[in-house]
């Protein structure tokens, strides 16, 4: 689109001059009103103010973030673990950790 739309000249201006040259032909294949602007222009000056006045609009639009997916708990653990982390704390506090041994080794049964 760009290279057939725009003359050669104002293509080599927008690689020479701009300052994000990428930018500038991006928008162009974007905006055919743009395009056609740069392709009648005949002023260098001009084309000079529309590559700057392009560069100031141009933005790459972020790619929007996905939530990372919950992950799936299976299993049937997830109490029993929860019980252990009690009674670890239980026996942290007290000193006593024969409940929690006791809990943990019926848990490793299963």
């Amino acid at each position: 689109m760009v290279i057939d739309e725009v003359p050669e000249a104002i293509q080599a201006m927008i690689i020479h001059w701009a300052e994000k040259p990428e930018m500038v032909v991006l928008a162009l294949g974007r905006n055919a009103e743009l395009r056609q602007q740069m392709a009648n222009a005949t002023d260098p000056v001009a084309i000079g103010r529309l590559i700057g006045s392009i560069e100031s609009k141009a933005r790459i639009m972020p790619k929007p973030k996905t939530a990372a997916p919950t992950p799936e708990i299976k299993g049937s653990h997830g109490a029993a673990l929860n019980h252990l982390e009690k009674l670890r704390e239980k026996a942290r506090e007290t000193g006593d950790y024969t409940e929690y041994h006791a809990a943990r080794r019926k848990a490793n049964k299963k």
